[in-house]
């Protein structure tokens, strides 16, 4: 007969070290690790626990979090895995983290904490004037920061790709070098232009449009000077610096 000496597994599944978010919609979150192994690294674990909350996740608070009901069976070591929520909130933050277990119970430790959020809907709802919107400038000269706008949808989610329209109705500026331009919003929502001021000191006004958003004004930017100022030595003058304001505009 064979007498044999089984050592009991001390080896735990590795600690995921690289969750993180690969997709989103407005309703689930994809995301991609590494795959422990059984021990350490080697080898095939048992299972899963993935839990996620709109909280952040702590070592003290995982057990608290939302578990995934039917986590995916890990793959062998070292290969790639990734996992779908679903039934998730709108443009929504969500901490997601795991732990993997071998066939005897033994479990890794906390992965990283993934930080991700679901998107909006995509359909633009308001306008609204970003950046700073109250400039100094002079005279015929470029303004120091652009005039930008943000598009978001009613979830307050930026909006990619819809057009906004700035447009110079007062001061005779220019829009890097026009006297309108159709920006279409990145993919944080924003479109935005330089502003050239006109050569005459006064009323510099521009008008930021995005057609059938919700919650705009018309816009302005306004000269606030009393004049040419007076130079130093020999008559000299200086052009005359000047306030700027901004209001949101939609039609």
């Amino acid at each position: 007969f064979t007498i044999s000496w089984l050592q009991p597994d001390k080896i735990a599944p590795a600690a995921v070290t690289d969750l993180r978010g690969v997709d989103s919609s407005s309703s689930a979150l994809t995301l991609e690790w590494r795959t422990p192994g059984d021990n350490n690294w080697e080898g095939q674990a048992e299972r899963y626990e993935i839990r996620y909350s709109t909280a952040p996740i702590t070592k003290e608070n995982f057990a608290a979090a939302q578990l995934l009901p039917a986590p995916p069976v890990p793959k062998r070591g070292g290969e790639l895995q990734r996992v779908r929520l679903e039934g998730l909130q709108t443009y929504e933050t969500y901490y997601v983290a795991l732990r993997a277990f071998d066939e005897t119970g033994l479990a890794s430790g906390l992965s990283n904490v993934a930080k991700l959020r679901t998107r909006g809907d995509g359909i633009a709802r308001q306008l609204a004037l970003a950046g700073d919107c109250n400039q100094s400038g002079e005279v015929g000269q470029t303004l120091p920061l652009p005039i930008e706008a943000l598009v978001t949808d009613r979830f307050g989610a930026p909006v990619t790709g819809f057009a906004v329209q700035f447009a110079v109705i007062a001061g005779n500026g220019n829009l890097h070098g026009e006297a309108s331009r159709t920006i279409l919003t990145d993919g944080h929502g924003h479109a935005r232009t330089t502003w050239t001021l006109g050569p005459t000191p006064g009323k510099q006004e521009v008008e930021v449009r995005a057609n059938g958003l919700t919650g705009g004004r018309r816009g302005e930017r306004r000269g606030g000077g009393q004049g040419t100022g007076a130079g130093i030595g020999a008559g000299a003058t200086r052009r005359k610096r000047r306030r700027s304001s901004s209001r949101a505009a939609s039609r």
